[in-house]
C-alpha cells in the first residue's frame, strides 16, 4: 500500500509540474547567424559595428521573454571569424552553439568572444549551419535570424535563390542589417520576402537593441500551440 500511495503521489506531482496541455505546445527553435566578417570592424556611430552588436545582443537576449518559455530553443552560428580576408575563404562558417534551451548567459558569452576578420559568406552560412535543426522535433517551428553588416561577397547564386532552397526546411528566414547601403538593403529585403520573414535595416545603432528584441520576441514569448497552427491555417484559407 505504501508503494502504491507513493506512486500515486508521484503521478499527481508530475501532473502539476508538466500539465497535459504542455504536450500540445509546438517548440520554437531560433538560429541566430551573426556576421563576423571584416565588415563588422567598420565604424558606425562612433564605434565598430561588432561592438554595437555585442552590447545590443547582450541587452536583447537578457530581456528576451522575462521568463524563457517552455519550448523555446536557440542556437548560434557565425561566419567570417576564422580566416584572413586576404585568403578569400568563402567556407568560413560554423555553428558555435547547437540548438538548445534558451540560455542568455551562454549565448552572450559566446558572442562576446567573437573577433571579426574574414569574408561575409552569408549564403554559405545559411546553407551549412541549418543542420542544427536536425536535432529538433519534426513538428517544431524553425526560424533563422541573420544579422549582417554587408552583402554576400562569396555567393555563386543570388541570396534569394539560396533562401528559396532553405525555406522548405524552416518556417521563416529573417534579416537584420547593420546600416546597409540601399542596394544591399534591396537584396536582403528580397531574400526576406522569399524566406517568408522580415527585413529590418538598422541605421541608428541606438535602435539596434529594440529591433533585435522585436524579431526575437516574435518567437520567444509565446511558443505556438497546435491550436495556433490550426487558427493560422484557417485564417490563411479565409484570406484566399
Amino acid at each position: 500500500m505504501q508503494i502504491s500511495a507513493k506512486f500515486g503521489l508521484l503521478i499527481t506531482m508530475l501532473f502539476f509540474i508538466f500539465p497535459l496541455h504542455a504536450q500540445e505546445i509546438t517548440e520554437n527553435n531560433v538560429l541566430l547567424i551573426v556576421d563576423c566578417s571584416h565588415h563588422m570592424l567598420k565604424h558606425w556611430g562612433g564605434k565598430k559595428k561588432i561592438d554595437h552588436l555585442k552590447s545590443s545582443l547582450d541587452s536583447a537576449l537578457k530581456n528576451t521573454a522575462e521568463k524563457p518559455a517552455w519550448g523555446f530553443n536557440m542556437g548560434l552560428a557565425v561566419y567570417g571569424d576564422k580566416s584572413d580576408p586576404k585568403i578569400n575563404d568563402c567556407h568560413d562558417a560554423r555553428v558555435v552553439i547547437g540548438m538548445e534551451w534558451f540560455d542568455a548567459i551562454t549565448l552572450t558569452s559566446a558572442v562576446e568572444g567573437l573577433k571579426p576578420k574574414g569574408m561575409p559568406a552569408v549564403s554559405y552560412a545559411i546553407e551549412n549551419t541549418i543542420e542544427v535543426f536536425n536535432q529538433t522535433r519534426n513538428n517544431s517551428h524553425k526560424y533563422i535570424i541573420v544579422i549582417a553588416a554587408n552583402e554576400d561577397e562569396c555567393r555563386e547564386v543570388g541570396l534569394s535563390t539560396v533562401v528559396k532552397d532553405v525555406v522548405g526546411r524552416v518556417n521563416a528566414v529573417h534579416f537584420i542589417g547593420l546600416n546597409l547601403s540601399p542596394s544591399e538593403s534591396d537584396e536582403f529585403e528580397k531574400a526576406a520576402v522569399t524566406g517568408k520573414g522580415v527585413f529590418i535595416n538598422v541605421t541608428n545603432p541606438s535602435n539596434l537593441t529594440d529591433e533585435l528584441l522585436k524579431v526575437i520576441n516574435e518567437h520567444s514569448r509565446y511558443p505556438k500551440t497546435k491550436q495556433d497552427d490550426q487558427k493560422e491555417a484557417s485564417e490563411s484559407d479565409t484570406a484566399r
